[in-house]
């Protein structure tokens, strides 16, 4: 910033939970929607019913002010969607004499925090809701942002497409390029590609996610995607490991009319897992990437989780330095699961989309 730029009159306050992890970093991105569109109604104040913040002159006004000191992560552009000028670090905006001395008088916006999105509440428990305007208003703006558009009709002679989520460090499923190969060989009307969300760009993210009809994959911040999904038109299939039980991406599903299909796999130490043999030249890997930093910021959370539940039901704090250690052990084995039981509920998402769409196929 320099003096030919007119001072900011409203700051956003932005101080990250993370950088890297997509459900993490969405959530707060959504989360400053939602306090953006409640500035945006009309003041209850009597004769005065000017909103706080109008668009589209005050995004001219508005300045992002990053407090954290994270890298900017694959998600930071998204964070222009509420002000026409170019984040700054808080160092950097008072590194600038002319603008820190007209700081005085401005509004400050400080958001609601990620964690405290209704769509991260309660996500142990399986919620009834199937229509969710602010989720499809959400993924539409981050899809128009990004210039997504959807390819046209496709004909009833384009394959189903699978996708299956590569994961690189963790809940990786063993065997999983043969299980792959078998079920591409079992079911003529699909087509199965293997991708690693993490190693390619966000927006290209998008495009995979909204040509694919079944998201596959292991409890994890990859079925974040699942939000992008074309409502009505796709299925979920999540492998959680065994103990776990999560209803997070089951509600994001049921609120996007998205068939959705469990199944629970054991784990095993990273020294036993296998890739398995690659018997079909064309399903497709895009790239690795690490993952361990993701890991660490969900294991932060769900051991405070566990930590406060434990001493709500009165345990002690050994009993619960335990439990969490028992519950967090899965985040970091792999995953195995017998073959019967992977192309059963892969194969129950398959025929789901059998009369979605272009589709119109009987039951095999």
């Amino acid at each position: 910033m320099n003096s030919t730029v007119t001072p900011p009159k409203k700051l956003l306050l932005l101080k990250r939970e993370g950088e890297a992890n997509p459900w993490h970093s969405l959530m707060e991105v959504f989360s400053t929607y939602m306090s953006f569109d409640i500035l945006r109604m009309p003041s209850s104040n009597p004769g005065d019913n000017i909103p706080f913040f109008r668009d589209p002159g005050d995004s001219d006004d508005t300045q992002v002010v990053i407090l954290d000191d994270r890298d900017d992560g694959p998600y930071f552009d998204l964070w222009t969607l509420f002000a026409r000028r170019k984040p700054l670090r808080l160092g950097e905006l008072l590194g600038d004499p002319s603008t820190a001395s007209n700081l005085k008088d401005v509004d400050l916006i400080i958001p609601l925090a990620g964690s405290s999105n209704p769509f991260w509440k309660e996500d142990e428990q399986a919620q009834q809701c199937n229509n969710a305007p602010m989720l499809n208003v959400f993924s539409r703006r981050v899809l128009d942002f990004y210039g997504i558009q959807d390819s046209p009709i496709r004909k009833n002679d384009k394959p189903i497409v699978v996708t299956f989520v590569n994961r690189r460090e963790s809940r990786r499923l063993q065997n999983q390029r043969f299980l792959l190969a078998e079920l591409q060989r079992r079911n003529s009307r699909i087509s199965v590609q293997m991708v690693d969300f993490a190693a390619i760009p966000f927006s290209e993210q998008l495009r995979v996610v909204r040509e694919t009809d079944v998201l596959v994959g292991a409890h994890g911040a990859g079925l974040t995607q699942s939000l992008f999904m074309r409502r009505g038109a796709g299925a979920v299939v999540e492998i959680q490991p065994e103990g776990l039980d999560h209803n997070g991406f089951r509600n994001v599903a049921a609120m996007l009319g998205l068939g959705y299909y469990r199944v629970h796999a054991s784990t095993i130490p990273p020294e036993q897992w296998r890739e398995g043999e690659e018997e079909e030249k064309d399903i497709r890997s895009k790239g690795r990437n690490n993952l361990s930093r993701r890991i660490g910021n969900r294991k932060g959370r769900r051991a405070f989780r566990q930590n406060k539940d434990d001493k709500e039901s009165g345990k002690s704090s050994a009993a619960a330095g335990s439990s969490i250690r028992k519950r967090d052990e899965w985040h970091w084995r792999d995953i195995d699961i017998e073959e019967s039981r992977f192309f059963d509920v892969v194969e129950a998402a398959i025929r789901f989309m059998y009369t979605k769409g272009p589709w119109s196929y009987d039951m095999d």
